[in-house]
């Protein structure tokens, strides 16, 4: 320390400043200034000093000889920096190397001890973006390196037994044992490379772990890059967590067995962290910058090992280990492979060996990927993670955890198995994994299970069922089921065509589990023959689970569940050559069948549904053939819900009444307003609307269209705009003709979705921007809007905008485009603007649709 005295004049004023005094060590802090290894000449003087000089010819104070000081009950030193000068012996290129002859002492439990060797010149911290979102890696500079390979056999490089003792800035390899030992509670390590030289790239690795814990609430790395930790090319784990003693720890924003750059393997020869009997471990978390990348370690990326451990284990990037990205091992601490999920979830061991996500075949179109995720767990509150493998599948068919893609929230009812419908960006080829953890609330998290199997995305053709806006439910041709089924006039929309004999659509497996069941579809016939199937889902020995069909005989509607045995329901009159509604719901008492919005045929029926996870849902046939429907079928539904009497009708209405159906420009044959027809960018044949510029500040011009009367809409609309710079572009539902109070969902500048409430001049922001547009192609936009005035945004069919309260009168009854601003140049485009009234919305957990899009 060094100090100056300046007059004082007063009143804020300052006279004439001393020169600097003599530097003088703070009585709890000691500098190195050498790269020596020397011990300190008179022990429990406060002065770090060896008895000699360093290269500048000051006292020397080395490494031992400071941490001797450190340990001497008679004095206060707790920290140690470093400011060692280029001329050391030591010194090259930047990096200063450190090499005991023997071991360190270690510092001993009477005081906390932090060594911080980020205080040496030419240190600078890592600024790259936290892993594993983003980039990868370190870009700083390692300046002091500890290189245990003269310091003798069993040796661990530095041994920290105080509580609170803490290490910045070093690079520690080469010891025979471990790099770091933190055997102190609340100890910490940051900044660090455990295992490499100093650039990070070649294996300098300790023995036995990088970094080796023993004493409680350890933390390790940290959110923010500058604190970020590499441990690679170790002996043995990258981080141990050795027993109960070491619970509390976390482990954030850091990379284990990858060098530097996060991508090339530099493999610990074990795990890259290894949970053996510690409990309330924190491995990555939900927050940005938590993820580690844990990558290319010779066994699990995360053992969890030892009946009472527990951790918690989200948001990592992991690929390349040897066995799993997270084994909970049952006691074995050598890890077992994948573990067997039990029904009901009711085994002990590690993370209770939580059962894993069971994923179905995940199918792709359009730039979106959907799977579904079936989950057997415990009553509570979970959340799901959901990745993309770039790197492909672990061997073992599960265990690696790659990019994070989606998250949800399942709320699991303890019963069986649930499944949920998730959707990501991707395309063919894209591989898929998820996990589970417990949600505790307030944002905090319990126990993970392994990784899911892995499913890899096949592409489908792009023919649909039914209306997203209505309710999403879009089976198309795949699975190699007669892709060459025809496009054809729905009751709403397009229809699927099937010709009677061997066209059908495979969609999912969409089995349920929560004691209830709807199904149903519109239907049109051209012919009717014998029992004309119009959804099947069988098991695998070719027992009907539920389906439905018109039988050509009485022209009935037919509807049969398998409780046990089967348990059937008949009625109605399908004609041909005209749309029909069937539908069919079971709420665990009854089985009801609706024809046309009316209950035709109900019976008693209690018991447990079937349930084949291997067999697919298939439309307009079964899935072996023979017993094919002739004519459109549109609008199919499979719901894990119970429809009410009063539902199944307001579908009816909401697909046949005419005013329940607005559009502007009718279908682009003319344009209100300002906006004008154009050819210039149609999305499929025909006309667009193309909307008109205005000058900054201008003001809006709007298309209209009445014909809503009723709340509670959903507006859709298909966008493609030339820029997303300095726009300003909107589209909504909501009152009156001229909608100057509307709900809308809004482009802007910066670039993002956004959902806004517009009250004649006043315009506020209900949810920011979310999601990044694309230019230069056409996007779905939708938002929804329900009948207490709660608003969401879908962008090609996924929520960006989860639902937002707006207030205010949710009254409809029109539908608008709005140009605020368009900068001179830029062109908008608008396709098949459509609005319709919104039946209830499926929730997260509903079983989403057949293949949607």
């Amino acid at each position: 320390l060094t100090a100056t005295a300046t007059e004082d004049l007063g009143g804020g004023d300052f006279g004439s400043t001393s020169e600097f005094s003599a530097a003088t060590p703070s009585p709890d802090l000691v500098i190195v200034n050498s790269t020596g290894d020397a011990a300190d000449a008179v022990s429990g003087d406060g002065q770090c000093d060896t008895g000699g000089t360093n290269a500048d010819g000051d006292p020397e104070c080395t490494l031992r000889s400071a941490i001797g000081e450190a340990n001497d009950a008679t004095t206060p030193v707790d920290t140690i920096w470093f400011a060692i000068p280029a001329t050391d012996a030591g010194h090259s290129a930047g990096v200063w190397t450190i090499t005991p002859g023997a071991p360190l002492p270690a510092a001993t439990a009477a005081d906390a001890l932090t060594i911080d060797a980020s205080t040496q010149s030419g240190w600078v911290a890592n600024t790259v973006a936290s892993a594993p979102s983003g980039a990868v890696g370190f870009d700083g500079t390692q300046a002091i390196v500890l290189d245990g390979s003269s310091a003798g056999v069993g040796v661990s490089g530095l041994v920290l037994d105080g509580d609170g003792s803490a290490v910045r800035g070093l690079v520690v390899g080469g010891f025979t044992n471990h790099g770091i030992e933190l055997n102190g509670d609340d100890g910490s390590v940051t900044a660090v490379y455990a295992g490499t030289d100093a650039t990070g790239t070649t294996a300098n690795g300790n023995g036995g772990d990088g970094i080796h814990v023993t004493g409680a609430n350890a933390a390790i790395g940290g959110s923010g890059p500058a604190d970020r930790v590499l441990v690679a090319g170790n002996g043995d784990d990258g981080i141990g967590l050795a027993g109960a003693g070491a619970s509390g720890a976390t482990v954030l924003g850091s990379i284990g067995g990858a060098d530097v750059t996060g991508s090339a393997a530099l493999a610990n020869s074990a795990n890259g962290v290894n949970v053996d009997g510690a409990s309330g471990v924190r491995i990555g978390g939900a927050a940005a910058g938590d993820g580690n990348v844990i990558a290319g370690n010779g066994a699990d990326g995360v053992l969890v090992a030892g009946v009472t451990a527990e951790a918690t284990v989200l948001g990592n990037r992991t690929s390349g280990n040897g066995r799993l990205a997270i084994d909970l091992a049952g006691g074995s601490e050598d890890g077992n492979g994948v573990t067997a999920n039990d029904g009901g979830d009711g085994d002990a061991g590690p993370n209770d060996l939580l059962n894993r996500p069971v994923l179905a075949d995940a199918v792709t179109a359009g730039g979106i990927v959907d799977v579904d995720v079936a989950v057997d767990l415990p009553a509570g509150t979970y959340r799901l993670e959901v990745f993309t493998n770039p790197d492909g599948a672990d061997p073992s068919g599960a265990g690696e955890t790659g990019l994070l893609a989606a998250t949800a929230s399942i709320v699991h009812g303890g019963a069986g198995t649930e499944t949920i419908a998730i959707g990501l960006a991707g395309g063919p080829g894209t591989v898929v994994t998820a996990t589970v953890t417990e949600d505790l609330g307030g944002g905090n998290y319990g126990i993970t299970s392994e990784a899911s199997n892995a499913v890899t995305a096949v592409a489908i053709a792009d023919l649909r069922v039914g209306e997203s806006s209505i309710r999403r439910s879009d089976p198309r041709a795949g699975g190699g089921l007669d892709p060459g089924v025809a496009v054809g006039t729905g009751v709403a929309g397009d229809a699927i065509t099937f010709d009677g004999t061997d066209d059908r659509l495979a969609g999912p497996d969409l089995d349920v589990v929560d004691g209830a069941l709807t199904f149903g579809a519109w239907v049109r016939a051209d012919a009717l023959t014998g029992l004309d199937r119009v959804l099947s889902k069988r098991d695998t020995a070719a027992n009907p689970i539920y389906e439905l069909s018109v039988d050509g005989g009485t022209g009935e509607a037919v509807a049969t569940i398998r409780l046990g045995g089967p348990v059937t329901v008949r009625g109605g009159s399908v004609a041909t050559g005209a749309w029909h509604q069937l539908l069919a719901t079971w709420d665990g008492a009854d089985l009801a069948l609706y024809v046309d919005g009316t209950e035709v045929d109900r019976t008693a029926a209690t018991g447990t549904l079937a349930l084949d996870v291997d067999t697919a849902a298939v439309i307009g046939n079964t899935d072996a053939g023979g017993a094919g429907f002739d004519g459109r079928i549109d609008h199919v539904v499979v719901d894990h819900r119970a429809y009410a009497a009063e539902r199944v009708a307001a579908d009816h209405t909401a697909a046949t009444d005419g005013a329940n159906l607005v559009s502007i420009g009718g279908q682009q044959t003319g344009a209100p307003g300002p906006w004008t027809v154009s050819a210039d960018q149609a999305r499929s044949g025909g006309f667009s609307l193309s909307a008109p510029e205005t000058a900054a500040g201008g003001g809006a011009a709007w298309a209209v269209a009445t014909g809503i009367d009723e709340v509670g809409s959903s507006f859709r609309s298909w966008w493609w705009v030339s820029s997303a710079t300095g726009v300003d572009l909107a589209g909504g539902t909501r009152a009156g003709a001229v909608p100057t109070d509307q709900f809308e969902v809004a482009l802007t500048s910066p670039a993002g979705w956004e959902l806004r409430r517009r009250s004649g001049p006043t315009v506020a922001t209900d949810a920011v921007a979310a999601g990044a547009p694309s230019t230069g192609t056409w996007v779905e936009v939708e938002i929804q809007t329900d009948q207490d005035g709660n608003s969401r945004i879908l962008i090609d069919g996924v929520e960006v905008t989860g639902w937002t309260a707006q207030g205010g009168d949710p009254a409809s009854g029109s539908i608008g485009l709005r140009t605020g601003l368009l900068p001179t140049g830029q062109r908008w485009y608008v396709d098949d603007p459509t609005a319709r009234k919104l039946i209830t919305p499926e929730p997260v957990t509903s079983l989403g649709p057949l293949d949607r899009q």
